[in-house]
């Protein structure tokens, strides 16, 4: 008898525990209902969709208030699916393009720690940290870049249905290929803001490896390449290998002040005071007169990823 009541009560409890966990999943599925139904609500529509993608074409300045729309549809995303990578990236770009670095830096290493090996989290994290001064970060954020793999980034691209493809070119009539001249300009990007960068700390060594690396492998514009590693070596006391350099500069830019500048102070160092001199007056002239290349760290530009 005395069994009998054991178990009955056993039972009683277990019908018990599996009413409330009944409950309770019901309970989690209304409310994940609910919450999905609020995200299909504020999601961003066609409209929105569009004026992302020309402002993000043209490099104009965003409307933070339509801004805000994404940055809120964001926002919850991550709420309801907080292992979606895709999503703390967009959150990441959309508060960088208001301004709001720390957010975005934040969202950015949350990404890179869902999603190590995708390149644009590193590329825009660095130029996030380039913009900012903080160059030191930038150097190690830039170098896991150019260390991630672009095929898996490519086909994290193309299975990112609800993120990134809806705000992507969609007029494009080669898909695929722009995605990858797009991922391999930002590699070359990414070779120009770490020689820069090392030359902002005043590290040449480094600065002049970055350059003579990029240049063999055609990453970034080689009249820049060429002129920061003739930089470099003129700051090193490496006078022949910094003429060498810097003449090359000016064959593929004619009127960069800036190469005949340090090219003149690098002759002056090796004793040719006369072509120096020649250098130097050019440098002079040609800042007067000619229009300059636009400073490349003006033309590098936060990715929508």
């Amino acid at each position: 008898m005395r069994i009998i009541k054991v178990l009955i009560t056993l039972f009683l409890i277990i019908g018990f525990v599996f009413l409330i966990y009944k409950a309770l999943t019901s309970y989690e599925r209304a409310s994940k209902g609910g919450q999905l139904t609020h995200l299909n609500n504020i999601r961003p529509q066609a409209q929105q969709m569009e004026y992302f993608r020309k402002t993000v074409k043209s490099h104009e300045k965003f409307d933070p208030a339509q801004l805000a729309k994404f940055i809120d549809y964001y926002k919850e995303v991550v709420v309801l699916y907080p292992t979606m990578a895709d999503a703390y990236g967009m959150l990441g770009f959309c508060y960088a393009q208001v301004g709001d670095f720390d957010s975005a830096i934040a969202a950015y290493k949350q990404a890179i720690q869902l999603l190590p090996q995708f390149f644009w989290f590193h590329y825009n994290l660095g130029l996030i940290h380039f913009k900012k001064g903080d160059y030191k970060e930038a150097i190690s954020v830039l170098n896991h870049a150019l260390t991630a793999d672009l095929e898996n980034s490519l086909k994290f691209i193309a299975s990112s249905q609800r993120i990134y493809l809806p705000l992507l070119p969609n007029n494009e009539p080669d898909f695929g290929g722009y995605l990858r001249r797009q991922m391999q300009q930002g590699y070359k990007d990414c070779s120009a803001l770490l020689v820069l960068s090392y030359i902002y700390i005043e590290n040449f060594t480094s600065a002049l490896n970055v350059a003579r690396f990029a240049l063999e492998s055609k990453s970034a514009e080689a009249y820049f390449l060429n002129y920061h590693a003739g930089f470099a070596a003129y700051r090193l006391k490496e006078f022949p290998r910094a003429v060498s350099y810097l003449q090359e500069s000016i064959k593929q830019s004619l009127n960069f002040a800036d190469a005949y500048y340090v090219l003149g102070l690098s002759l002056k160092e090796l004793g040719a005071l006369e072509p120096a001199e020649m250098m130097i007056k050019k440098a002079a002239l040609l800042h007067q007169k000619e229009p300059q290349p636009i400073p490349v760290e003006h033309t590098i530009y936060l990715q929508s990823y």
